[in-house]
């Protein structure tokens, strides 16, 4: 019995709840949308579009070209030369080699944050993904780093040659800010800011408004109830004026 009644008064209150964001909804749709309009206007006219040009070669071993046969050792062996491989793409004497046959006006460290290097899984495909706010010089840097890793991976491992399968790809359209999913997400942030902060309101508001709060919260029955003071005074004026109507 006591359960029935702890989960009747547990339903009365998320229906409370939902009553008051329903009776609100109109604050959470201009959040919603103050909000979301905010992070449009910031990611369209503030924040630097970014675009990404990638290129991708392939390691091929010695024991591969002497032999011809790869086997279940070699792969492995292939394997975890990729993982080192990966390190040796972004390391210092490959990005002073590109800032100087490019002439980039940027140092070692703000050349690498531009540059992701990637390696399918099982496979020994290096992908080079560079990052700039200029399509152009994006392509420029990763054809630049694919051809100086290159370079630096023949030269410091016993590796055969490290091919070309895509040359850098020119950039069509920016990678980032992604403008419309951002301003989604700002759409659905400001509206769970205005939840949130209508719910706080009423779990901590414990003001008495009704004679039904009385009876809820202090457990007390309600003998009557005084009308407003301007309720009553304005009863009061419509009597007066009703019979000063019948004097006349």
């Amino acid at each position: 019995m006591e359960e029935n009644q702890q989960s009747k008064e547990i339903e009365i209150d998320l229906r409370e709840v939902f009553a008051e964001l329903w009776s609100h909804a109109l604050i959470i749709v201009l959040a919603a949308a103050v909000v979301g309009i905010a992070v449009f206007l910031f990611t369209s006219l503030l924040v630097t579009p970014q675009y990404t040009s990638e290129t991708r070669v392939f390691i091929l071993n010695r024991t591969d070209q002497n032999s011809g046969i790869i086997n279940t050792q070699d792969l492995n062996t292939s394997t975890y030369l990729t993982q080192d491989i990966l390190q040796l793409v972004t390391c210092r004497p490959v990005l002073e080699n590109v800032i100087t046959d490019l002439g980039l006006d940027m140092t070692t460290r703000q050349l690498e944050s531009e540059i992701s290097v990637s390696n399918p899984s099982d496979t020994r495909f290096i992908v080079i993904r560079v990052e700039d706010m200029d399509p152009y010089q994006a392509q420029a840097i990763a054809d630049a780093v694919r051809i100086a890793a290159a370079e630096q991976i023949t030269e410091i491992m016993d590796i055969e040659a490290v091919n070309t399968v895509e040359e850098a790809s020119m950039p069509t359209s920016k990678s980032s800010p992604s403008t419309m999913r951002d301003t989604m997400l700002g759409f659905i942030v400001g509206a769970l800011i205005a939840m949130i902060g209508i719910v706080l309101n009423y779990m901590f508001n414990d003001t008495i408004k009704t004679s039904e709060d009385i009876e809820k919260y202090l457990n007390l029955s309600v003998l009557g109830v005084i009308p407003k003071e301007q309720n009553v005074n304005g009863d009061k004026g419509r009597k007066r004026k009703m019979s000063a109507a019948k004097r006349r």
